[in-house]
């Protein structure tokens, strides 16, 4: 099973933080504020999800469960929040899985609680959440429903999440959920993932590179180096 699909999407500790940063200034319950009083005023003000743009849609799953607690969560998310529904919805799933003994997303299998927190991630994602489609597709991949998952990690590739990005392109490369394995398409979704700062796709294209597959592999006399093209140069302090 390819690297790239078997930790799921869970968001890297920079992500976490500049998330818990987010839903600080965003939420504006004050510091003395307490009870459901307190937490009812931040439910009603936190609006962290602007529509259309993924970087400024929440990461971390568990984020809105520290800043706003398990109640205004479910709250937000039975009213059609996008944001709570993809966080209640992973919770759910994280739960399920957990209580079956699997370690990834998804790998628990379909049970009542695991189907509930799939349906909400399918509700954020019809909402254009990018890591609920992001997480919808790694939920596929590793119940090797594998052309259910490129259809997910597709859309979130769409939508410009560069983890969806290099998901979508291992799936090209590896000949899952499409056939037959399309050497091209991979490296250009590496590719664009990798522009966006994603070290990891970065060096997946480097690979692509050495073994010329979908790109032309042209070597540098003497260094027998692989030759890039700027783009892919100027992300030498990402890899």
């Amino acid at each position: 099973m390819p690297n790239v699909l078997s930790l799921g999407p869970m968001p890297s500790r920079q992500e976490r933080r500049k998330a818990e940063r987010d839903a600080a200034k965003r939420a504006p319950a004050k510091a003395g504020a307490a009870g459901a009083g307190g937490a009812a005023a931040a439910g009603a003000n936190v609006n962290m999800n602007p529509v259309g743009d993924w970087t400024t849609q929440t990461s971390d799953p568990f984020v809105l469960f520290r800043a706003l607690g398990d109640d205004v969560v479910k709250q937000k998310a039975d009213a059609g929040d996008r944001e709570s529904q993809f966080s209640l919805g992973y919770r759910l799933l994280n739960a399920a899985d957990s209580a079956a003994g699997a370690t990834l997303l998804g790998a628990g299998g379909r049970s009542p609680k695991a189907d509930e927190g799939t349906a909400l991630l399918e509700q954020a994602a019809g909402q254009g959440h990018a890591y609920a489609m992001e997480a919808l597709g790694h939920i596929q991949y590793v119940r090797k429903e594998y052309e259910q998952a490129v259809a997910w990690l597709t859309k979130g590739a769409e939508a410009g999440l560069p983890r969806a990005m290099r998901s979508l392109g291992r799936c090209l490369e590896e000949g899952e959920g499409v056939a037959p394995q399309d050497y091209p398409a991979a490296a250009d979704w590496y590719r664009r993932a990798a522009e966006a700062g994603d070290g990891a796709a970065a060096g997946a294209l480097s690979n692509m590179y050495s073994f010329g597959r979908g790109v032309a592999c042209q070597i540098m006399p003497a260094t027998s180096t692989p030759h890039f093209s700027p783009s892919f140069l100027e992300l030498d302090g990402n890899t």
